[in-house]
């Protein structure tokens, strides 16, 4: 049994994993509740907290570098006054860098303070030893290629081990492995890769963990029925593209997509992330098989003329085979002294691209006329460009 309050060390990569979402129905929000509720006492470091600064500085600028290359996608499509009385007038809005990562880091600020995150500083820290783990390439400095990169973790790892050991223990949570190596068989350590498994832990001592469990074994059909026709009606959009370790891309640039079936074939508990006396939230992990009907367009072009001389749909089926993240929210119905479930919601983070394809087929036009004027035009070009 786990005893409370815990001590939780969070380091950078936790804030960067959930994509810095410091908002109430974000996990992080989850560690909060925790610490409100005297269950865990949350750490982390001076150097993580600069380090986040440092990611969400950067990330911020690169996802502003995506926004501007689709904004001049749409401008090739759309004029921002066409759509002035709309919601996509948003969409012709530049945004600005320093607004964005001055707010991102206000909240990041505000998280650590509602969180009431103890910052640890580098005071007690030996540097004799940091200098004997990179001589001897002792974790974290085991990559004898980054090695220089790693005197940050050795600091935190450093000042770790000066504050706690077997009689004041740590929960450490860290995706990193180098990091995690270095509390290899030492007491007082315990090392997670998430978040997620950290409540996963605290969430099985609940008795009604073993009431999910089962809920979950015994009403696959239920649930994977429910899985099946959300992602029949949403709309998904599958990416037709190929790209190679060279960074070389080729394939179809659909322009409409529908999922024509669905089905779960299998999926798993990965863990409990929160229970309260209303609902119960799960995650779980699916294996699916998904077919799509694909659309692209082929447009012959005079070169001399600069002008389209004839233009057609076509369309592919595409077969995937993807695994993927399921957030599943149960209901909590008590009757009677005993506990039952039903589904309350249902999301997922679902991509179709190249690494869930497993067949990709072409669709005969029901009008073969079209194909074969396609491919008169087709044969006409390639006369007048020799």
């Amino acid at each position: 049994m786990v005893s409370y309050p815990l001590s939780v060390f969070l380091d950078t990569n936790v804030f960067k994993g959930v994509k810095y979402n410091f908002g109430e129905k974000g996990t992080l929000s989850n560690i909060k509740n925790l610490v409100i509720e005297g269950k865990i006492k949350l750490y982390t470091s001076n150097i993580a907290v600069e380090e986040t600064k440092r990611h969400i500085e950067s990330d911020i600028s690169e996802a502003i570098s995506l926004f501007n290359k689709a904004h001049k996608d749409i401008s090739k499509k759309i004029s921002c006054s066409i759509a002035e009385s709309s919601l996509l007038c948003h969409l012709f809005e530049k945004p600005s860098k320093e607004i964005i990562v001055q707010d991102a880091i206000k909240k990041f600020r505000d998280f650590l303070n509602e969180a009431k995150i103890i910052i640890l500083d580098n005071e007690g820290i030996n540097i004799n030893l940091i200098i004997d783990d990179y001589f001897n390439c002792n974790p974290p400095f085991e990559n004898r290629k980054g090695k220089k990169y790693e005197f940050p973790d050795a600091l935190m790892i450093s000042k770790l081990k000066h504050e706690f050991n077997k009689d004041k223990p740590i929960w450490i949570i860290s995706s990193d492995n180098g990091f995690k190596e270095a509390f290899y068989n030492q007491e007082g350590y315990t090392c997670l890769s998430s978040v997620n498994e950290l409540l996963d832990i605290i969430n099985k001592q609940y008795k009604m963990y073993v009431r999910i469990e089962e809920y979950i074994n015994v009403n696959k059909e239920e649930i994977c029925n429910e899985l099946n026709m959300k992602i029949e009606s949403d709309d998904i959009y599958v990416d037709g593209f190929d790209s190679d370790k060279k960074g070389c891309t080729e394939g179809y640039d659909y322009t409409e997509t529908f999922i024509t079936d669905a089905c779960v074939e299998n999926y798993y508990l990965s863990s409990v992330d929160e229970i309260n006396e209303n609902f119960v939230y799960l995650t779980i992990m699916c294996e699916a098989k998904i077919t799509a009907s694909c659309y692209y367009n082929i447009d012959i072009w005079d070169s001399d003329e600069k002008e389209c001389l004839f233009s057609y749909e076509m369309e592919n089926e595409e077969e995937h085979k993807p695994k993927f993240e399921c957030s599943l929210t149960l209901e909590v119905n008590d009757k009677d002294d005993s506990i039952e479930f039903s589904i309350f919601n249902i999301s997922y983070n679902l991509t179709l691209d190249q690494s869930s394809r497993v067949k990709r087929s072409e669709v005969e036009p029901e009008d073969p006329s079209i194909l074969a004027e396609a491919e008169y035009m087709e044969a006409l070009e390639e006369y007048y460009n020799h």
